[in-house]
């Protein structure tokens, strides 16, 4: 959600609404075939989540009370609150200076220092 609102100016809620679909694709190519990778490689860093909240959390906040009694919304509702909540038991870090510039992490919030051809 934060690269795409970013870099490629798609709108995060439409992100949200349309969840559904990537999580189908995801349950139909990804998950069955992921057995046949030579390969997994997790590039989380530790303390990527608490970089994200402060950057996330208004947007899930806003999110969960729009969509609260839509019933053609109920999917982005229970994924909003979902990652709302989770959101919620996370540590904030507000100051991301930390993070490298070459770091992936700033693919998605910002500050690299790479080139993107």
């Amino acid at each position: 959600m934060l690269r795409d609102a970013t870099y490629r100016a798609y709108d995060p809620e439409k992100t949200l609404t349309h969840w559904h679909y990537v999580r189908t694709g995801e349950m139909r190519h990804i998950i069955p075939n992921h057995i046949n990778a030579d390969i997994i490689i997790n590039s989380a860093m530790p303390f990527e989540l608490s970089i994200y909240k402060p950057k996330l959390i208004d947007s899930f906040q806003t999110w969960s009370e729009k969509y609260k009694n839509d019933v053609l919304r109920e999917d982005a509702f229970q994924r909003a609150s979902r990652v709302l909540q989770f959101l919620k038991a996370i540590i904030s870090i507000e100051d991301d200076t930390f993070v490298p510039g070459d770091s992936v992490i700033r693919e998605f919030i910002g500050g690299s220092t790479l080139e993107y051809h």
